[in-house]
Parts: structure tokens; sequence; C-alpha cells
């Protein structure tokens, strides 16, 4: 496994307030924790832990050092889930994945291509007409909300935005289509084209036309003039189907396209 033990030592000190409870979490010895903690605190130079009568707690050194110590062990857990034996995945037959043309043509590739390189027992197959398949994985789009229900939680990736290619909005508007129930309105009357397909519209290069698509879509080729939209946000969201088991592959998958998006 890929860390270094005395971060998730230090980290269940401090979880449990007690080196011989956190000795107990681990199943180690608590003279194992003591000296862990003290290799810690000889490697930073400095006091990590106020010992009391039964209880530690932080210092302000320690308090700093936890925001490090945590996301280096996300790191390393990340790392292991690619490159440790928990990133050894494989798959009977294609996972199959549901997305837009935007997603399966912008956003999946590389995340598809990494996946694949760490893990050759793996194969995808992306279909972006629904209706021809039940997808293992299905990537859906919806406008960005502040609040969501525990199951919208799970599935989130992240948000993307919107941009306005040239800046200048007093043109007619191409728009990708699902931006178009969110569009203000007095934005509406100069819509004269809609279309699913981002790179249709990245087509388009007339001077009388404003071109208005997911930031992710807009490359330094297509224009170097742009206005970013904050009020056209969207939100990823991966939702595994019920019948698909292979949770790791979902979780590896889910990760990697929310790094490179």
């Amino acid at each position: 496994m890929l860390e270094d033990f005395r971060l998730k030592v230090f980290m269940a000190v401090e979880r449990e307030g007690n080196f011989t409870r956190a000795a107990r979490t681990l199943g180690i010895s608590q003279p194992a924790v003591s000296q862990n903690i003290a290799e810690l605190e000889k490697e930073t130079g400095t006091e990590l832990f106020c010992r009391k009568k039964g209880s530690v707690s932080l210092t302000p050194a320690g308090t700093a050092f936890r925001e490090y110590a945590a996301r280096i062990l996300h790191w390393y857990s990340a790392a292991d889930e690619m490159f440790g034996q928990a990133g050894k995945l494989r798959s009977s037959a294609p996972v199959i994945i549901a997305a837009d043309e935007f997603v399966a043509g912008s956003l999946l590739p590389k995340v598809l291509e990494t996946m694949v390189s760490m893990n050759p027992g793996l194969s995808f197959k992306i279909v972006t007409d629904e209706s021809l398949s039940n997808p293992d994985i299905k990537i859906v789009l919806r406008p960005h909300s502040d609040s969501m229900t525990l199951e919208e939680g799970n599935t989130y990736v992240r948000l993307f935005d919107a941009v306005a290619v040239p800046e200048d909005n007093g043109h007619r508007l191409a728009v990708w289509t699902p931006y178009l129930p969110m569009l203000p309105l007095d934005f509406a009357p100069k819509v004269f084209l809609d279309s699913p397909s981002v790179s249709l519209l990245r087509e388009l290069s007339s001077p009388e036309i404003t071109v208005i698509i997911p930031k992710n879509a807009a490359n330094p080729g297509f224009s170097s003039r742009e206005q970013d939209l904050p009020f056209l946000k969207m939100d990823i969201h991966a939702i595994p189907s019920d019948s698909f088991k292979d949770g790791e592959i979902f979780k590896v998958f889910k990760n990697l396209l929310k790094e490179n998006l």
C-alpha cells in the first residue's frame, strides 16, 4: 500500500485524543504509536501534540500540520488506486458509458486513456444516444445547484462555466442546447441557432455571431476573445446503474473525471 504510516498514526492520535485508543484502532502497540509520533516530531523539528495525563491535543504547529497530512494521505490513496494493488482493475465486458457529445468528445478521452494505460484489463464503450443502451455509467448535466440531496452529492463530480466567444453579446447568438432554459430573458430574442453539438458551434466564425459554449470547449484556436458567463453554471454528475457492480472502477473513473475538468 502506498502511504506514510506515520501520517496515518498522526491522524489517528488527533482523532482519538489518546495514544492508547489510537493504538487500538490501528491494531498496533501503544509504544509503536509513541515512536511514530516521536519520529514525526523529530523530522518536522517541532512538537505536534501537547501531552497531558490521559489525553493529547494538537499544538498550533500540529493543527497546521494536520491540513498537510490529510491532503498527503488523500493523494497516497489516489495513487494507490491507480498504481497499487487496488489499481489493478479488470472488467469481463466493456464498461458502457452514456454521455452527450461534449462530454464524450472533450472530457472522457483523457480519463479513459489513463484508466486503460494503468489497467490493460479494462475496456470501455461510449454511447451518445442513451436510448440505444442500458449504460453502466451515465454522465448527466444539470443546471448548477448550491443545495443538493444526499444522493446528488454522492454522484456530483464538479461544475463548469460557460463562455461567450467573441465577448460582445450584441450580435446574434448560437447556443449550446443545454444552456437554452438557463438564458436570461434579454438573451432569448438574439438566439438564432441552438445545437447539442459543441463541435458544430465551434465551426462558426462569423463576426456577427456570438457562440455560447462550455468553457472547457473554448480552446485557444477557437478565439482569443472570450467572456465568462458565470450565470450559466452546469453540474456534472456520474451515475452508476443499479446493476453495475464494479464499485472500484466507478470510484477511480469519477476521481479522474473530477481531476481532468
